[in-house]
């Protein structure tokens, strides 16, 4: 039920069943027969259909909108300016490495605070207080910019849009040249306290 529950809402979230099972199959389960695959796949397919009709019904839509945004996945994105560029592949490459040793330390950081952090005698003590101080800390720390103010899926769909010269100014998209270096002044900061976070 848990591989089957997880295939379908990664289904949902991204409009990809069989990215849903196998994410299923790496994280989720330890054991994954055949026929827990075969179950797992039917409930993502059953799942992002069902989200797929409840969007082409408008009555439905009402009821069935899991992100509050009228689309069918969290993260959808569509370009009207052409294909992409070969230089680009350049960015992805470094963004896959780079994402790759920032997962990686992640994990070191992760242990390194479990071993020692959580051992202490307040926090076995306390844990609401290790909650209290990550809400403060970040709260104190995200306030001030408005990209580590917005949601995650926000940040996101904003940055992978592109800027029209009809869309309202909302940060992302800067009106003049003028406005950039202070736009990615503010993205940089924002990147090192998420990363920090």
């Amino acid at each position: 039920m848990l591989s089957a529950a997880c295939a379908a809402g990664v289904a949902v979230a991204f409009a990809a069943p069989i990215g849903g099972v196998l994410f299923s199959l790496e994280e989720v389960s330890y054991y994954f027969p055949p026929k827990t695959m075969w179950r797992a796949f039917f409930c993502a397919v059953t799942a992002a259909m069902t989200l797929k009709v409840s969007h082409s019904r408008r009555y439905l839509m009402k009821f069935l909108n899991p992100n509050g945004s009228g689309k069918i996945v969290l993260f959808e994105v569509s370009y009207q300016k052409g294909d992409w560029h070969s230089t680009e592949l350049i960015i992805f490459i470094f963004l896959g490495i780079s994402m790759g040793i920032y997962g990686a330390l992640f994990c070191k950081l992760n242990i390194l605070w479990s071993r020692t952090f959580r051992q202490l005698r307040l926090m076995k003590t306390y844990p609401v207080l290790e909650v209290v101080m990550v809400v403060l800390v970040t709260a104190v720390v995200a306030y001030y910019n408005p990209y580590t103010k917005l949601a995650g899926t926000r940040v996101v769909a904003d940055l992978l849009s592109e800027c029209t010269e009809k869309d309202v100014f909302d940060g992302v998209c800067p009106r003049t040249a003028d406005e950039i270096p202070e736009l990615l002044r503010l993205m940089m900061f924002a990147i090192i306290v998420k990363i920090g976070l």
